[in-house]
């Protein structure tokens, strides 16, 4: 049992304001096991959580993932991510569906103290109306250098989000 592990994690996000109505705070709490099969670190995770403005909770959201990482030398890894996740608005219905992520992550070590990451990723949420479903991707190059006891970041990310219908604010304009 010295190769499986049971991960718990808690992962929180604000914006405040000094007018508390603006506020957005993020939770998530998530757990699962890790386990080490051969020479790959297979993961599965489930989370839930809870989004609010202005001191009111806005989204809940429950998602599952699963990851697997595995060494290609001595100085590189490659890491897949699978997810999905399903939401419940509790301000607007239409806003309420599921999605499906995939991204792959590319690391190699440069030295001892540098390394680079490029990633690809891919998204997708099918929302009750098409105006608040999506489609998206993304792909991002990373450096990290340590430096003494911090580790400095350098990174570019580029991609596109596009809706499956338009959003009408306006309809009569």
């Amino acid at each position: 049992w010295d190769k499986l592990n049971l991960l718990a994690r808690a992962c929180g996000e604000a914006n405040l304001y000094r007018d508390k109505d603006f506020n957005d705070m993020l939770l998530e709490l998530s757990v699962g096991p890790e386990l080490m099969l051969g020479r790959t670190r297979l993961g599965v995770e489930a989370a839930v959580g809870q989004q609010g403005f202005g001191m009111e909770t806005h989204r809940g959201s429950l998602r599952l993932s699963r990851s697997a990482t595995r060494p290609i030398d001595a100085v590189s890894q490659l890491r897949l991510d699978v997810g999905g996740r399903w939401i419940d608005n509790r301000t607007n219905d239409l806003e309420d569906g599921r999605g499906l992520s995939l991204r792959a992550r590319y690391e190699r070590a440069l030295s001892p103290q540098m390394l680079v990451a490029a990633s690809v990723g891919a998204d997708r949420f099918k929302a009750r109306h098409n105006a608040y479903s999506t489609r998206a991707w993304t792909a991002g190059l990373t450096a990290y250098r340590q430096v003494g006891r911090m580790t400095l970041s350098l990174g570019a990310e580029v991609g596109r989000l596009k809706a499956d219908d338009r959003l009408a604010l306006l309809p009569e304009a």
